[in-house]
């Protein structure tokens, strides 16, 4: 059973519906809130217990101190299949390695959202004991995004350029194309690894092309994994605004 906390989470859960929720909890001595309220409304529909509970209760189940009084009872996120993601007309999908802090991730899924990405892939891996946080850090957009947890990503990569993908690796070699002048508006896969050790050996040798953030300076230091997300996926966004829907 996953905890989510705070009104962000319970409501991302129950609007994007990519996992079970038993029921909503919330502090009987909160007075009821547009947002309490509106989480409420959710809940009958979705025909979900909507129950309040004493303060201690909600102490027992939690964490964080930030939750505001309301708390839900989730099943674990429901991943989606590879297949799903070949249904998509111009996708821009981004696959992640190496990104283990789930602060750092949530960061990842909260900022792909907002810039219009159409999905994420991992490596297949138990986040369990890491969705609270990767929920809270998302501001619950962890579950707005298809979500595809690969076996094994170098085959997924291979059938994603089977179905039309072109496969962009933010890597910086001599051979890699600055962002500003590459073609976001094309399928795209677009592998992202984290500052440590980057993208697999394996999954880095299928690239069709290598694409860097250039700096105005000549700072040394590469750009974390969330930060360079934001660039990419907001060049990609200023590229693709003018596409039809």
């Amino acid at each position: 059973m996953i905890i989510l906390e705070g009104a962000l989470s319970v409501k991302a859960a129950l609007q994007y519906r990519r996992r079970s929720v038993e029921k909503v909890c919330i502090d009987q001595t909160k007075a009821m809130t547009p947002d309490f309220t509106y989480i409420q409304r959710q809940c009958e529909k979705a025909k979900v217990p909507f129950l309040k509970v004493s303060p201690s209760f909600i102490a027992e189940l939690t964490v964080a101190k930030s939750h505001g009084g309301l708390i839900a009872l989730c099943g674990s996120r429901i991943a989606q299949p590879e297949t799903d993601l070949l249904k998509l007309k111009k996708p821009l999908v981004l696959l992640i390695e190496g990104v283990e802090d789930p602060f750092n991730l949530g960061q990842i899924f909260r900022t792909a959202a907002i810039a219009g990405v159409d999905g994420i892939v991992m490596a297949s891996r138990d986040l369990h004991t890491a969705e609270t946080t990767l929920m809270r850090s998302s501001g619950g957009l962890f579950d707005a995004l298809p979500l595809v947890l690969s076996k094994d990503v170098a085959e997924t990569v291979k059938t994603l350029q089977a179905g039309g993908y072109r496969f962009a690796a933010a890597y910086r070699e001599a051979k890699a194309i600055d962002y500003l002048d590459y073609d976001f508006t094309q399928g795209l896969l677009l592998g992202i690894g984290g500052e440590m050790r980057g993208l697999s050996a394996n999954v880095l040798a299928l690239r069709d092309d290598s694409v860097k953030i250039t700096y105005p300076t000549n700072v040394k230091v590469a750009l974390n994994a969330v930060s360079a997300t934001a660039v990419l996926t907001f060049e990609a966004l200023r590229q693709r605004r003018t596409l039809p829907l």
